[in-house]
């Protein structure tokens, strides 16, 4: 369990390093930074497939630095899974084309900062389970660390009140969409994100 917990420690780590893609979305131009989300996202794959069919130069690069944060469904030998990173880039990519800079960086900071604090609170004391391997406690503090989220960006943004229910309703629907992930058969660094975003998205009709 101590070892899981320490890869798991590894991943968030590496997941959070990420938030430089938030600043990407908010002072980039949206056409730039979708160029470069998109490029990244194709070269990822591209990588990925390489990995996964060892294919020389690709494979050991990408073992070295790679595989011990990987999920074993998605290492080589197995099915081709993209790795969550993958998913990450398309997901960067769609709020740069689909969302304002506004609803685009909250969107994607609920994402980046509610999933490690799910993933590390229900992997410590997660003892209640209520859906699948997810925890109630690990949950409670997704959602909570989704509205703080909101709420500190809403002192950012000078929030109307309209402004602070809808992103607090992004927050709930985007902890729904990260409890029931497997259900859904979408990497919840993808579904979390579109889910929030298009709840932020009703901001625009305020």
């Amino acid at each position: 369990m101590q070892a899981d917990f320490k890869k798991e420690l590894l991943r968030k780590g590496l997941h959070l390093s990420s938030f430089w893609m938030v600043a990407v979305l908010y002072f980039v131009p949206s056409f730039w930074a979708a160029v470069l989300f998109g490029s990244m996202f194709v070269i990822g794959l591209a990588v990925e497939y390489g990995y996964h069919h060892k294919i020389k130069f690709f494979y050991p690069v990408y073992k070295v630095i790679f595989e011990r944060m990987l999920r074993e469904r998605e290492k080589a030998g197995e099915k081709f899974t993209l790795s969550g990173g993958v998913w990450m880039l398309l997901a960067a990519f769609l709020c740069a084309v689909l969302f304002s800079h506004e609803n685009a960086a909250i969107a994607f900071s609920i994402m980046l900062l509610s999933d490690t604090a799910a993933s590390l609170v229900g992997h410590k004391f997660g003892k209640t389970k209520i859906y699948g391997n997810k925890s109630l406690q690990g949950t409670l503090a997704g959602f909570a660390v989704a509205c703080a989220t909101v709420i500190a960006y809403g002192v950012a943004f000078d929030f109307t009140l309209a402004s602070y229910i809808i992103g607090i309703a992004a927050a709930a629907v985007a902890c729904w969409t990260e409890l029931y992930t497997k259900w859904l058969r979408i990497d919840d660094n993808l579904s979390v994100t579109m889910a929030a975003g298009l709840v932020l998205s009703l901001r625009n009709l305020l």
